[in-house]
């Protein structure tokens, strides 16, 4: 079965692979209340809503094998999620920064190939960041490395 895009452009590995990790969060974080609201390559918000912002970005190949008959790539992809909070007491933030990469990382775990986009999916360790914003409350973000490992048929680096 082939997926296609808005305009009928068939999708490509690389993007089936970012629709699926985008939709299995996004399903995680709808059960939260508030629920953060889930981006995908956006610029971000000037404000962090209520739940919070979970930002889905590429952070690039780490590495691409070719199998030959029929050619096929092996590749391994790093995706980033960040997660960004805001709240005054910075151990309510802590509390709730912990509490959101835990339900993304089960999320993710809960289905390895998500939905047979992938080959496998590895959350990496998670670092603590405390970002900036002129004007805003307190923030407190974390990013999580996903590593993705999927096949394509066409050259992974086009």
């Amino acid at each position: 079965m082939t997926e296609t895009l808005a305009g009928g452009a068939e999708m490509s590995a690389r993007e089936r692979v970012f629709v699926a990790l985008h939709a299995i969060i996004a399903q995680a974080m709808a059960l939260r209340v508030p629920a953060p609201h889930v981006m995908r390559e956006e610029p971000t918000p000037q404000t962090v809503p209520p739940g919070g912002l979970v930002m889905i970005a590429d952070s690039g190949v780490i590495e691409q094998t070719a199998f030959m008959s029929p050619l096929t790539w092996q590749v391994e992809h790093e995706i980033s999620v960040t997660i960004v909070l805001s709240a005054v007491h910075v151990e309510r933030r802590a509390a709730r920064l912990d509490e959101l990469v835990r339900d993304v990382i089960a999320a993710v775990v809960s289905d390895r190939t998500l939905g047979g986009a992938a080959v496998w999916v590895q959350p990496g360790a998670w670092e603590y960041a405390a970002p900036e914003i002129e004007g805003a409350e307190p923030l407190s973000a974390a990013r999580l490395p996903i590593v993705v490992t999927y096949l394509a048929p066409e050259t992974p680096s086009s």
